[in-house]
């Protein structure tokens, strides 16, 4: 040690500073605990800061992902829409040309009962109308009503019906030739 002639002590003497003497001095060796904390502050701010960067930057790819998606799935919903209205309108057209095809049978077959009552489609009852509107050609008349009870009758064994008499096979060919040739041969 060395002296000093100022008056000044061994332990404010340089070569005395970092000793474990003085608690106002400093070890040189351990860094300031402010310094280091100030830094870890610094440190974990920017990476706090980065950390909002990547996640604004993650979050505006996701949302340019989502919207594309969406419009996607709205694209897919307009395209159902409009393939839905195609085919309503598609068997709309269907079925008003079998109703209009279905007429035309009926105007065909039946073409004094379909003038008379047009709005009537069931067969059955255009038939009926048709004996009943059916315009008889000059010197014939209209064909006698056959009753297909009577001979039912006559076969279960009902005492009021009349027993069918014998036909001979002249009748048959009679009858036969009555009823003409049919529209299938």
């Amino acid at each position: 040690m060395t002296d000093h002639n100022d008056g000044a002590t061994a332990l404010e003497s340089p070569e005395a500073e970092g000793t474990i003497e003085s608690p106002e001095q400093k070890a040189t060796n351990q860094p300031d605990p402010l310094t280091l904390a100030r830094k870890r502050q610094a440190g974990a701010e920017a990476a706090r800061q980065e950390a909002t960067r990547q996640r604004d930057e993650l979050a505006a790819r996701l949302a340019k992902y989502e919207d594309a998606d969406r419009s996607a799935d709205q694209q897919k919903a307009a395209d159902v829409a409009t393939l839905q209205a195609k085919l309503e309108a598609a068997e709309r057209r269907a079925a008003e040309a079998d109703a209009k095809a279905e007429a035309r049978i009926l105007d065909i077959k039946y073409p004094n009962a379909r003038s008379r009552l047009p709005e009537i489609t069931d067969e059955v009852r255009l038939s009926e109308f048709e004996q009943l509107f059916a315009e008889v050609p000059e010197g014939k008349e209209p064909p006698t009503p056959q009753n297909p009870n009577e001979t039912n009758r006559a076969a279960s064994g009902d005492p009021t019906g009349s027993k069918p008499k014998e036909e001979t096979s002249e009748d048959i060919l009679a009858r036969l030739k009555a009823m003409g040739k049919p529209g299938w041969l």
